[in-house]
């Protein structure tokens, strides 16, 4: 199985200059986990999850704040060819819940997340996505 089989396709995107309290906003309206901040090529510069939230209360900064001064900038991605194996090796080395995935030209083609997987795996939540 493959990357591109599993991913999630419609991927919450956001542009540098929105704030903390947007994010959050959209993270909670859309009961999601994370929002990818991608450029103008659709090129992934950061991604801003429930972890980051937690940072962010807790180092007590400005929810007015731009999200590229908060976001985590080194983010792990895996190929939207690659093996699922991959990208659970990539999930356990790097303890995250959540992987980007990127086309042949680096840009953003979806999202693999743990939540995702279960789901599908195991047929909890009927798809939507």
């Amino acid at each position: 199985m493959i990357v591109q089989d599993l991913m999630i396709r419609d991927v919450v995107t956001a542009k540098k200059g929105i704030s903390v309290k947007q994010c959050i906003d959209i993270l909670f309206k859309m009961r999601i986990g994370s929002i990818v901040i991608v450029d103008e090529d659709n090129k992934i510069i950061g991604i801003f999850t429930e972890r980051d939230i937690i940072r962010v209360i807790a180092q007590d900064i400005a929810l007015d704040t731009q999200i590229e001064n908060v976001m985590t900038t080194n983010v792990v991605t895996v190929s939207i060819d690659s093996a699922f194996a991959e990208a659970r090796e990539l999930m356990r080395t790097y303890r995250v819940r959540r992987i980007p995935v990127v086309d042949s030209e680096g840009k953003l083609a979806g999202l693999i997340s743990i939540r995702h997987i279960i789901d599908e795996f195991f047929e909890i939540i009927p798809r939507t996505r």
